[in-house]
């Protein structure tokens, strides 16, 4: 009989217990997954951080939270991973009352991108491990990863033939906030530029001299369409890696630059476009475009938009390069219609490279390893 009542009595208290666990296990449990810095450099590590908590006085002996992540991001170890079309991660936490456990799980990033995470999830085991709840946490987290740098030994034939061509197409203009002078009137000097007073103490037209202030303006043209039916991704990648060595190169010289292209954005689709401008900010906004421009998009035929970008730049031409493997003849001649300066054509050790037009634009060759 006592059998039976320790029997009855230990029943009713593990389905108190399950009655209990079913209504607050979810109670002051939560589950956060975050990048530890918002950007990364394509070969580089990154960091994701786990943070599991649980504020109530119940107990949680088994909890298991899992998301996922694009298999470009690459755990290191394989523990408690799964990989299919995309990366499964898997960690068990055991958490007292009122305690929360925070993880550091470090990524190799083995691929340029932008990578979200959307969702995790936490699966708990009722105490006598009878069945389990699970609760979904939306996340909003993502991790930009930036193009490779090239070799920069590779990158000073093509830097020094555009800091060349800066210095002789730099234009001057007059500043008319910085006084340097004063000089007598030479014919051609406008009225406006006469000093009255200098004139009347000198007994002849003098002039005030002005110091001048250079501008100079850098647009990278990316093209990332192929003239063949096999369609060669790395070396549209190489292409990208390239345009962005370019631009921070060209920062770096002082020089305002932007970046056009023909390859499209993951997120909205539209073809990649950076208007000109310096500082870290600008630095930032074209390795993010870069990093963002999706192979898998079609890319539209590249020349009109050259051309719509030159008349655009017509009252004040920036500096053209052209970064491309389609040596299209339509390309080229859109190219040399706007006065472009160097095309860097990215090729396999194989391929054919057209050599540069009489008087015109400047051709290189930058070979892509098989």
């Amino acid at each position: 009989m006592s059998a039976l009542l320790l029997l009855a009595g230990l029943l009713l208290f593990a389905a108190a217990l399950d009655r209990a666990f079913r209504a607050w296990w979810h109670r002051g449990l939560s589950l956060s997954v975050a990048f530890g810095e918002p950007t990364a450099f394509e070969g580089g590590q990154a960091q994701i951080v786990e943070t599991v908590e649980n504020r109530k006085m119940l107990p949680l002996p088994i909890v298991r939270a899992t998301f996922e992540i694009d298999r470009s991001l690459a755990f290191e170890g394989q523990e408690n991973v799964s990989v299919s079309d995309r990366c499964y991660k898997q960690d068990v936490f055991s958490l007292l009352f009122y305690q929360r456990v925070t993880r550091a799980i470090a990524l190799t990033c083995t691929r340029r991108g932008f990578y979200r995470v959307e969702r995790a999830d936490l699966i708990v085991s009722a105490p006598l491990l009878e069945r389990e709840h699970a609760r979904t946490f939306p996340q909003r987290t993502a991790l930009c990863v930036y193009p490779r740098a090239v070799d920069a030994a590779r990158l000073e034939a093509p830097f020094r033939r555009l800091t060349g061509e800066m210095r002789v197409r730099r234009f001057v203009l007059e500043d008319p906030f910085a006084f340097r002078g004063i000089r007598e009137y030479a014919p051609g000097d406008a009225m406006n530029a006469v000093n009255w007073k200098a004139s009347a103490r000198m007994g002849s037209l003098m002039v005030n001299q002005r110091d001048t202030t250079a501008s100079q303006s850098a647009l990278v043209l990316l093209n990332v369409e192929d003239d063949t039916a096999w369609y060669d991704e790395e070396i549209h990648e190489e292409a990208i890696r390239v345009a962005a060595g370019l631009c921070l190169r060209l920062l770096d010289a002082g020089a305002s630059v932007g970046l056009c292209s023909n390859g499209r954005d993951l997120e909205t689709g539209e073809a990649t476009d950076v208007r000109p401008g310096i500082g870290a900010r600008q630095r930032a906004l074209l390795l993010t475009a870069l990093a963002r421009i999706d192979l898998k998009l079609q890319a539209a035929p590249f020349e009109a938009r050259m051309r719509e970008r030159a008349l655009e730049g017509r009252d004040n031409p920036p500096m053209y390069v052209l970064v491309s493997k389609s040596q299209r003849p339509p390309v080229r001649e859109a190219f040399w219609d706007m006065d472009g300066a160097l095309m860097v054509v990215p090729l396999r050790a194989d391929g054919a490279l057209v050599p540069a037009p009489r008087g015109g634009f400047d051709v290189m060759r930058w070979e892509v390893a098989s």
